[in-house]
């Protein structure tokens, strides 16, 4: 099967740890993997999967990157035979491209739904929950707040624990740690405050 993804950037939170993860995955049970990218960054790495880099022209305006965009996204989808593509992008250029293409669509939800906080953002992501064929969650809370026509077509899968961890340390002291980059949807400003009550209690 040719498994085609999207990669928009190599910081390494956790979408894009998971991300690496399926696709190492679909490699070790021998399927074709291609990632489409916009980023040079990607281009330039180390991996054990193909890449291909679409570059916008230099000259271009709002109104036609759409048309560009679609046009690339079709040209490489039709090039390498994609069977599926799969997204954590709510970007309706792919699935449009994909639904021209008849190939099967996957998108995963991997941000917190307070994400969508414009009227843009809020759109790119109904009409991505409308194309898409599928679609992970990863919380049955989450899978919850959506309608009963997207329920239908979604599964919830959790994040994957990689087989490679550190052997446990039986010798521990009693800390607690909060890992996560500082940004507001981590509530690291919630967690302290919460601990802040409770130091005060006594």
């Amino acid at each position: 099967m040719n498994i085609a993804f999207h990669l928009s950037r190599l910081h390494y939170g956790g979408g894009e740890r998971v991300l690496m993860t399926i696709m190492q995955e679909f490699i070790n049970r021998g399927e074709n993997v291609t990632c489409i990218t916009w980023n040079k960054e990607i281009v330039e790495g180390n991996f054990p999967f193909k890449v291909e880099y679409f570059e916008l022209p230099v000259k271009y305006n709002k109104n036609n990157k759409y048309k560009t965009r679609l046009k690339q996204s079709k040209d490489f989808l039709k090039r390498n035979r994609i069977d599926l593509f799969f997204l954590f992008s709510p970007d309706p250029v792919f699935y449009h491209a994909a639904k021209t293409c008849r190939v099967k669509t996957i998108y995963s939800l991997r941000v917190d739904l307070g994400y969508f906080n414009t009227v843009k953002k809020r759109l790119k992501f109904w009409l991505t929950l409308f194309f898409a064929d599928k679609i992970v969650f990863q919380t049955p809370k989450i899978l919850k707040q959506m309608p009963k026509y997207i329920q239908k077509k979604s599964i919830v899968i959790p994040n994957p624990i990689l087989d490679q961890l550190p052997p446990v340390n039986l010798i521990r002291e009693k800390k607690i740690v909060s890992v996560g980059r500082l940004s507001p949807e981590k509530g690291h400003a919630m967690l302290i405050e919460a601990f802040s009550e409770i130091n005060r209690d006594g």
